[in-house]
């Protein structure tokens, strides 16, 4: 028969392993990207509310102090 057939068998599979690790490839970055959105989301939902928070504590630790202080 010859190397003929199982050449051609090779690169057959070889292409049907490259189209499966390309969409194992994709559908990873896809998931990776949604993952990464995510993270920055609540990254910055974290920030804004501990930002929200220090402006809340320093505003009510400046009324303490004020209310605390005998200098009115």
């Amino acid at each position: 028969m010859g190397p003929g057939p199982p050449v051609i068998l090779h690169t057959a599979v070889d292409q049907v392993i490259s189209q499966e690790n390309a969409k194992k490839v994709g559908i990873a970055n896809y998931y990776l990207n949604i993952l990464l959105k995510n993270i920055l989301t609540k990254i910055l939902i974290f920030c804004y509310l501990t930002a929200k928070k220090r402006v809340f504590y320093f505003q009510s630790w400046r009324e303490y102090e004020s209310a605390v202080s005998p200098i009115h």
